[in-house]
């Protein structure tokens, strides 16, 4: 459902990558990057909402306490972002 909320609200979004790393999830604070203020519960349409109150411009993003959202134009750009910052935790 948070995919098809993603494209609507970003046209400029062509590829959205879900995943899961504990790595980024316990230094989300220290990269700086943006997460939702709230957990959720997965596939439930509050989830979508908190997610999109935080999307603006940003190409990654996590899901308090349960994985990270990854975007790009491409497939390959949103698994590179995924990748760069998984690379930053170390």
């Amino acid at each position: 459902m948070f995919h098809a909320a993603i494209y609507k609200k970003r046209k400029d979004v062509q590829a959205v990558f879900h995943g899961h790393c504990g790595e980024i999830l316990s230094r989300v604070q220290k990269l700086g990057i943006r997460q939702t203020r709230k957990e959720e519960v997965y596939g439930s349409a509050a989830l979508v909402r908190r997610i999109l109150e935080i999307l603006g411009k940003e190409d990654f993003i996590v899901m308090k306490n349960h994985g990270f959202i990854s975007m790009g134009r491409s497939p390959d750009a949103a698994g590179r972002k995924a990748l760069s910052i998984q690379a930053r935790c170390r």
